[in-house]
């Protein structure tokens, strides 16, 4: 071999081992959105995907090591660059079998189903990019005196890749590209290091690999359906997560990264989901004349465009900035009164020095809600913020009664430090995961459940049921949730 060809091996060789320390930080990184779905950006997530990150690299280092053993020279080289590219394909794959696999897990619940799903999507090519290490420091080291050197070079290698492809993937890819497209990018490079390599090494068997394996993922990405493509009538991603708005039938939809985050009735634009309309309801029944309402959490801004369209002022919070645009352009949120802000709800509530009559708190991620706002200092910087008789009314999931409460007590505990009445409504039967929602009262006022808000007909039952589903929370020992300790 001419000595411009080991030139090019090498530095093909080192910008491989630097590629593989990228991925295994951007598959980390994306890994969260890909579970979202089904089990929300919660720490049981992130757990999951650490825990499982670090036993596939172990698995893969063991793995490398005992193969760099077992042949020495291009032998490793060539090994290196076949594992990539099971690696690759399974890279193009994945988008196609993601659901089924975490599927798999729902039944065990958020930290068993989470690490399961990581498991089965994310393990197979962590392990196989685990196992470039140990065969990249045996192939460079056939031929150099200096061992130590050479692990620790390919080490600092690896290290600095992981660094670049984490600040790629977490500042440029994820707010500017979807996850199908980052995911046909990793699989692409991870393709086109092995065809440079077998080129160079004139491996025929090699480079028909190659072919095959770039043929059949192909013909999948063109074949599979990606969802009715004349139904999505938006789809755009956010530095939050892949947007999308389809219409089904006489029915809109939001969803962000697969999960419904509002739906509307067309044309009237109403709610197709009894517990926004619930929650609505509630507002008016604990609150005689709102006349200004600060909702956290805007999806397609169905309540707001309620509440709007009858002159009360709502003021919006939502962390991903573009939710304002997405409520006005498809789901027809009038421009005032009141304003939008894109921020933080927790901080929101810091900063403004606004008072309201109503709170509307309905922030969730998957079936989790964010801890910082279901936390003791939450409940009274909103407390801070309403008017006299205001009131917080807030979309809990989970369960009234069964072993599996504690949380939904917990949190209704917590309100009852805060607020001196604190009532819980929830829909279906009480041992059910459901919706479940708290109004916390500052005041005494009278309660009217006659009160009518804009309804979808076929809501109208489900609705009313939620209004006479009734607990009033009382102070009681147990756990409170704080900034300092909060497992919801």
């Amino acid at each position: 071999m001419s000595s411009s060809k080991e030139k090019i091996r090498s530095v093909l060789l080192i910008i491989t081992v630097a590629w593989c320390g990228a991925t295994v930080m951007a598959l980390e990184i994306i890994g969260t959105r890909i579970i979202a779905p089904l089990y929300g950006m919660s720490l049981f997530v992130w757990t999951a995907l650490i825990s499982v990150t670090l036993i596939s690299l172990a698995v893969g280092y063991y793995l490398g090591g005992w193969l760099a053993d077992r042949s020495a020279g291009s032998g490793n080289e060539r090994m290196i660059y076949l594992v990539l590219l099971a690696c690759a394909l399974w890279l193009l794959l994945l988008p196609f079998f993601k659901r089924p696999f975490m599927l798999l897990g729902v039944g065990l619940g958020m930290r068993g189903g989470a690490l399961l799903a990581a498991t089965l999507l994310f393990a197979p090519p962590l392990a196989c990019l685990g196992t470039v290490g140990p065969l990249a420091i045996r192939a460079l080291s056939d031929c150099l005196e200096v061992v130590g050197r050479k692990v620790g070079y390919v080490y600092a290698i690896s290290t600095l890749g992981s660094f670049l492809g984490t600040l790629a993937v977490g500042f440029y890819l994820l707010p500017v590209l979807g996850l199908r497209a980052i995911f046909l990018l990793l699989a692409v490079v991870s393709l086109l290091l092995p065809a440079i390599f077998f080129i160079l090494t004139r491996n025929v068997r090699g480079m028909m690999l190659i072919v095959i394996t770039g043929i059949l993922s192909g013909g999948l990405c063109f074949a599979v359906p990606h969802g009715d493509s004349e139904q999505i009538i938006y789809s755009g991603q956010s530095i939050y997560g892949q947007i999308a708005v389809m219409d089904r039938g006489n029915k809109r939809f939001l969803l962000l990264d697969g999960i419904v985050q509002s739906g509307a009735v067309l044309p009237e634009m109403l709610s197709c989901f009894d517990y926004i309309s619930a929650m609505e309801r509630l507002a008016f029944a604990y609150h005689r004349d709102p006349k200004s309402v600060l909702v956290i959490g805007v999806g397609g801004g169905l309540i707001a465009g309620s509440l709007r369209r009858r002159g009360i002022k709502v003021d919006m919070v939502d962390i991903d900035p573009r939710m304002q645009e997405m409520a006005q352009r498809y789901f027809d949120l009038p421009d005032a009164p009141g304003s939008f802000y894109g921020m933080d709800g927790r901080a929101f509530l810091a900063k403004t020095g606004e008072a309201y009559d109503v709170i509307v708190l309905d922030v969730y991620s998957g079936e989790s809600c964010p801890a910082h706002l279901t936390s003791l200092e939450a409940f009274a910087a909103a407390r801070d913020r309403l008017g006299e008789n205001g009131l917080l009314v807030m979309n809990f999931l989970g369960r009234v009664a069964g072993e599996e409460a504690v949380v939904t007590k917990a949190v209704g505990r917590t309100l009852r430090q805060v607020f001196p009445n604190v009532f819980m409504h929830y829909r279906g039967r009480a041992s059910d995961f459901n919706n479940v929602f708290f109004v916390a009262v500052g005041g005494e006022g009278a309660i009217d459940f006659s009160r009518e808000v804009p309804l979808w007909e076929p809501l109208r039952k489900k609705v009313e049921s939620v209004l006479y589903r009734r607990i009033a929370v009382e102070r009681s020992p147990g756990m409170v949730l704080t900034d300092d300790y909060n497992p919801v």
